[in-house]
């Protein structure tokens, strides 16, 4: 008994000391990352360039897409302009003070994302807040961590017609590669869901091109389509593979490979978190552009399947920027989704054996009607 115990002791000191261990390397040289991009001004850049330039553009009644930023940037926005819009309290005071708030209300939705999610055990905060995706949205400053509250209320409340509807349509309005959260709500036969959350999306976009006097409406197709080929061959992608190998069709691949990920989750719709998470993956997969940060939306479904500690959450750390590939990218959206659906290989077992079940639900009844009661 005593000799299990030390085992068992010296198991919880080992695990501490590793998870302490890795966070703090990582931390150690991500502040080196930051420095280096502060000396740069680049620090924040995301920031500069997408949420307080175009909210003082939008504020003085400006085009928010002008090709000019703070801190020497000088890329146009590309975010929409709902996006502009909610982000317009951070473009209220000056540069440095709204960059500061921004930084921690990035944070700010990663903590909670992982107390939507249920997560209770610390080691998982640290990792959560520590692995590369997330120090590299906080470093630029990227709105995409803010999504990952969306995504984590989005599983919450998914038996919630209106709620899950309003909050997939907003994720999909600020960042449209989220759009197979929809057709995981269509697969899973929430149909009513489907007709808020495409409702959703449209009026908010609407609303948001109404709020800047549709400047710029015209060419914001173009803008969107000249940032994907200028950043042809650099993020995580599928497509930034394809196009670096050299093949031609790179985004057509890309969405290929988005609907085979979907595929999967309608042979997975009765497992609900595994359907979830494989809708994420094919976000991932079929995006024409994907940076490190963006794989922090896959600590969702990381965090439903594994909500205590597991080595599982050191998966994300291998997605270091500038070190890591699409390859690797593509590999851990992959083996997020498998954990995710409890259909994992047997070296995998191990590593996620204390995890509660995957959430399976019997399909709802087909009838309009009864539907809706049970919504």
């Amino acid at each position: 008994m005593k000799v299990m115990a030390s085992q068992s002791w010296l198991v919880r000191c080992a695990t501490i000391a590793t998870v302490v261990g890795v966070a703090l390397i990582t931390v150690v040289w991500t502040a080196s990352l930051i420095q280096r991009a502060y000396d740069q001004h680049a620090f924040g850049v995301d920031f500069a360039i997408n949420v307080w330039q175009p909210g003082r553009d939008v504020l003085e009644g400006g085009d928010p897409f002008r090709e000019d930023a703070p801190q020497g940037n000088n890329d146009g926005a590309v975010y929409p302009p709902i996006a502009t819009i909610l982000s317009v309290p951070f473009a209220l005071p000056p540069f440095e003070v709204g960059r500061v708030l921004w930084v921690v209300a990035l944070l700010a939705a990663v903590l909670a994302s992982m107390r939507v999610c249920g997560v209770r055990d610390w080691r998982c905060y640290v990792a959560a807040c520590a692995c590369p995706p997330v120090t590299s949205g906080v470093m630029y400053g990227n709105m995409g961590l803010l999504l990952m509250l969306a995504v984590a209320l989005a599983w919450r409340f998914r038996d919630k017609a209106w709620v899950v509807g309003s909050v997939v349509g907003l994720a999909v309005a600020v960042k449209l590669f989220l759009w197979p959260l929809v057709v995981w709500l269509a697969i899973t036969r929430r149909r009513f869901a489907v007709a808020v959350s495409v409702a959703a999306a449209g009026v908010l976009t609407l609303l948001g091109w109404m709020a800047v006097g549709f400047v710029g409406f015209a060419d914001y197709p173009a803008i969107v389509h000249d940032n994907a080929a200028k950043y042809d061959q650099d993020g995580v992608s599928v497509a930034a593979l394809v196009a670096n190998i050299g093949l031609p069709a790179n985004q057509e691949l890309a969405l290929g490979a988005g609907l085979v990920a979907l595929l999967i989750v309608w042979r997975l719709r009765r497992n609900e978190l595994g359907a979830f998470g494989w809708a994420l993956t094919a976000a991932l997969l079929a995006s024409p552009l994907v940076w490190w940060h963006y794989y922090a939306l896959l600590l969702v479904p990381l965090a439903l399947a594994a909500p205590v500690w597991r080595p599982i959450w050191f998966a994300p750390f291998a997605l270091f920027p500038q070190a890591a590939d699409a390859v690797v990218g593509i590999a851990i959206s992959v083996l997020i989704a498998v954990t995710a659906s409890g259909v994992r290989p047997r070296f995998l077992r191990t590593y996620v054996r204390d995890s509660p079940a995957p959430r399976s639900r019997p399909l709802p009844p087909s009838d309009p009607a009864s539907s809706a009661v049970a919504r």
